[in-house]
């Protein structure tokens, strides 16, 4: 059974949900946003920032950081942002980055499971 996450202060998205635009995904990058809260976007590939401009994501991510085929830059992100692993939030539809991000120490969750009401300040 998985802990409800708590004292989020930056919600990391898999750059893929936002790319594949699930409805349900980009209204939490939307509720995200209007509640002030710093969100960005992460993935294992390298011409990230080229997707996100093309899908017209980039105004709405404050961070977003690219990595190589397998690669997860976790621990790169948020030195940059400057939030302890904990109180990060990844969303992922990807079991494999969702272990890869709770060793890194954040709190992974499934999109489908996303409560932004218990989840965010």
């Amino acid at each position: 059974m998985s802990q409800p996450c708590s004292a989020v202060e930056f919600v990391l998205f898999d750059a893929r949900l936002l790319l594949q635009d699930h409805a349900n995904v980009r209204a939490a990058l939307t509720a995200i946003r209007q509640r002030g809260v710093p969100a960005g976007a992460i993935a294992d590939l390298p011409d990230l920032a080229r997707r996100l401009d093309a899908a017209g994501l980039s105004a709405d991510l404050d961070f977003w950081t690219p990595g190589s085929p397998g690669s997860w830059p976790f621990e790169r992100l948020l030195a940059l942002v400057g939030v302890e692993p904990a109180r990060a939030l990844f969303i992922s539809g990807d079991p494999r980055a969702r272990d890869l991000a709770a060793a890194a120490g954040l709190q992974p969750c499934p999109p489908t499971s996303v409560d932004l009401e218990r989840a965010l300040p």
